[in-house]
């Protein structure tokens, strides 16, 4: 029910039959968090697109420590975007908010200097990639 907003019927092809089964229970988030907790299991982070531009620099360090692989590919995304935008006239664009490409704003050596991580993760849920 947290994101109810999300929920879209109006996407569905014919032939397909588009179900909530959560939002039907009336279930938020903290209801799927104790179910989860109660069974014993470990409670899922939240999650939000690898090469989110909305990601804190922390999280960005993070990624490059304990995720190489996924930095790697969020840089190649960046710079294969830039070429296309380039190829159509139009400015750069970076993932962090310093407004340079993403290996130079998060350097290796900087991966280490981690502040507590308040990151809360992808609430909006708007890039709907």
């Amino acid at each position: 029910m947290d994101e109810i907003h999300r929920a879209n019927k109006r996407r569905s092809e014919l032939y397909e039959q588009i179900e909530y089964p959560l939002l039907d229970l009336g279930f938020r988030r903290d209801d799927c968090i104790g179910i989860i907790s109660s069974a014993g299991l470990p409670v899922p982070p939240k999650s939000s697109c690898f090469f989110c531009p909305f990601k804190t620099v922390d999280a960005w360090r993070a990624q490059r420590r304990n995720e190489p692989e996924l930095f790697i590919k969020s840089v190649q995304l960046e710079v294969e975007l830039n070429k296309r935008r380039a190829a159509l006239g139009r400015d750069s664009a970076y993932l962090t908010r310093y407004g340079i490409p993403l290996a130079d704003a998060i350097p290796e050596e900087a991966v280490g200097r981690e502040e507590p991580n308040d990151d809360p993760g992808c609430d909006s849920g708007w890039c709907m990639t």
